[in-house]
This record gives structure tokens, C-alpha cells and sequence, in this order.
């Protein structure tokens, strides 16, 4: 508090360490006449409470800003100087409560739930109805019993991991039984299969040198068959040839009798003539 130690002495210091202190001792917020007490035991004047007054409004500004970007150490102290001159303001003691909560969120620290449980005592003291304190008590409730049940789900993970490694363990001692009596097994089937594959290429090398002298057989006899074609027709072309000789031959015959009757003839006509 720059401002406030440049206008005040060393009892403005002692007046907020006492009300802080008496504020964090798990008591009630200190009544007017407590505050007069206090006033009167450090000897701050009117004019310094006056000026610090103001001034704790300005705590309360800075104090949003840190809060706004999570800088809990840094809200929690102008906050608890700012409550120093006002313990009343309880929008102020709000803000405090969430810094507590936003920092005991990322620490854990059994000191700020307990401080996040006394402000809230403290609001319900100044207002028994504050709805807002209620909702921030919640808060703290749920984080807590998310932390436990993140706590035992860990726990459990880490339980259930152990058996899953133990689990795999055992289960890869049978999967490796399993897989040798399977190799087993499938070296005996491969080599059945290659046994198998060897008689059928024996079959079919058998089969096909079958066919292949069949063929060459067909291929011999269809070749016997055309040349003994050829054969006859070469015959048949010869008799073809004669009978055609013959006709010629009995064409000529003809003529030549004809030729003949008809010398006859005239021969037979002349000598009747005569």
C-alpha cells in the first residue's frame, strides 16, 4: 500500500496487522466497538482511518485485476488490506473467498480451505441469507469430492493396470502354448498341402503326357487317313482318265463303223446297180 504508507505512520501498518490477524483467527468479524478498540490501542487518528477507508477501495480494484488473471497471491494480499478498513464489504470478502478457492484449486493447501470455510462463516454472519457465499461453499464442496474421486480413480487405474499387466502376462503365456501347438498344427497341414500340391502336379504331368500321345495318335491316324484320301483320289482320277480314254476311244469306234456301213452301203448300192 504505496499511497496509504506515504500519508500515514507506522500505526496505519499496526491497525491493519491487527485486524487482519484478528479477522484470519477463526472469530467473528470485529464489531464497531472492537475496530474503536483496536483504533485506540495503536493510536491511529480519524484522518489516517479516513484516508485508508479510501484507499482499501483501491486494494479492492487491483484485487479484481489479479483476479482476472489468476494471480491469487496478489489478489489475497490487497483484499486482506482492503477488509483491514472496510471487513464489512462483503462483495470484497466474496472476491477473497474465490482468490482462496482459485489458489487452493492448484495447490491444495489445507490453510486456504480453511480460510475459504472461516470468510464464508463470516459473510452468513453479516448476511445469514448470502445465497452467493452458499454457491461458493458448494463450489469448494464439489472441487473437493472431484479430487477424491480423481484420487480413487487413480487408485483404481493403477489397480486395474496391475491386473491388466498380470493378466497379460498370463494371458501370454497361453497365447505362446497356443500359438506353438498352432505352428504345430500348421507346419502339419503345410506340409500335407505341399504333399497334396506334389501328387496332384504328378497327376497332372501324368494326365497331360496321356493326352499328348492321344493327340499325337489322333494326329497319326488323321494323317493315314488324308493320305490314304489322297490315294484314292489319285486312283479315282486315274480311272477317271481311262474311262474318259475309253470313251474317246469308243467315239472313234463309232465313227469309223459308221464310216465303214456307210462304204458298205454305197459298195452294196453300186453292185445292184450293175
Amino acid at each position: 500500500m504505496q499511497e496509504i504508507k506515504s500519508h500515514s505512520h507506522q500505526t496505519v501498518e499496526d491497525y491493519i496487522e491487527r485486524v487482519t490477524q484478528f479477522c484470519q483467527s477463526g472469530r467473528k468479524i470485529p464489531s464497531p466497538e472492537e475496530l474503536e478498540k483496536i483504533v485506540s490501542e495503536v493510536g491511529i487518528s480519524p484522518e489516517e482511518i479516513s484516508l485508508a477507508q479510501k484507499q482499501s477501495q483501491a486494494n479492492f480494484a487491483r484485487a479484481k485485476g489479479y483476479f482476472s488473471l489468476g494471480h491469487w497471491d496478489d489478489a489475497i494480499n490487497e483484499l486482506e488490506e482492503g477488509l483491514a478498513f472496510d471487513p464489512y464489504n462483503i462483495e470484497m470478502i466474496h472476491f477473497l473467498i474465490s482468490s482462496y478457492l482459485g489458489r487452493w484449486r492448484e495447490t491444495h493447501q489445507a490453510d486456504d480451505e480453511q480460510k475459504i470455510r472461516m470468510r464464508i462463516r463470516q459473510c452468513l454472519e453479516i448476511k445469514p441469507d448470502d445465497k452467493e457465499s452458499l454457491q461458493l461453499l458448494g463450489q469448494l464442496h464439489k472441487s473437493i469430492k472431484n479430487r477424491q474421486i480423481i484420487h480413487l480413480s487413480l487408485g483404481l487405474f493403477g489397480i486395474l493396470s496391475i491386473g491388466t499387466i498380470i493378466g497379460l502376462f498370463a494371458l501370454n503365456n497361453i497365447s505362446l502354448n497356443i500359438f506353438n501347438n498352432r505352428n504345430e498344427q500348421i507346419e502339419n497341414v503345410e506340409q500335407g498341402l505341399r504333399d497334396e500340391i506334389r501328387r496332384t502336379q504328378s497327376n497332372n504331368i501324368r494326365r497331360t503326357e496321356d493326352i499328348a500321345q492321344k493327340v499325337s495318335n489322333n494326329e497319326n491316324m488323321i494323317r493315314s487317313f488324308n493320305n490314304r484320301i489322297r490315294e484314292l483320289e489319285q486312283k479315282n482320277q486315274r480311272l477317271e482318265n481311262d474311262n474318259q480314254v475309253l470313251l474317246q476311244n469308243n467315239d472313234n469306234l463309232n465313227k469309223r463303223l459308221e464310216i465303214i456301213e456307210q462304204q458298205l452301203q454305197e459298195q452294196l448300192d453300186q453292185n445292184l446297180l450293175e
